[in-house]
């Protein structure tokens, strides 16, 4: 009967010590399959990172772009209303000779039709003259 109690005893301490071990098994699987979330998280968030830097390095060439873009459209503005404004001075201009030339051929006109009316009369009053004369 000893030796069944002995054995009795071995087989509790070998089951304590079987028991003691799986308990620390699990434990340790449980902080690993821990270990593993956390690393497939921090990798998740190194590769998010990674992917934030990447379009934040895109978009701030984008923004350089548009920025760019922009004043390329304000130097084509400001080249255009120049543009204008000499094209409006020249019409301008245009439009002072023009009536300045309209002016002077209607006096040259008007004084060329004073000559003739005046020639003419003048020689309607010879030809009375030479008629009267005669």
């Amino acid at each position: 009967m000893d030796h069944l109690l002995s054995q009795a005893a071995a087989d509790l301490t070998v089951r304590s010590e079987v028991e003691a071990t799986l308990s620390s098994i699990l434990q340790d699987i449980e902080t690993a399959h821990q270990l593993e979330q956390r690393l497939v998280q921090t990798n998740k968030l190194q590769e998010m990172q990674k992917k934030y830097a990447a379009l934040k390095a895109r978009y701030d060439e984008r923004e350089a772009a548009w920025a760019l873009e922009a004043r390329e459209k304000e130097r084509l503005g400001v080249q255009l209303m120049e543009e204008i404004v000499r094209l409006s001075a020249r019409e301008v201009l245009e439009e002072r000779e023009r009536k300045e030339l309209i002016e002077r051929l209607e006096n040259t006109t008007r004084d060329a039709l004073k000559g003739l009316a005046h020639g003419h009369l003048e020689q309607s009053t010879e030809s009375k003259n030479v008629v009267r004369g005669s």
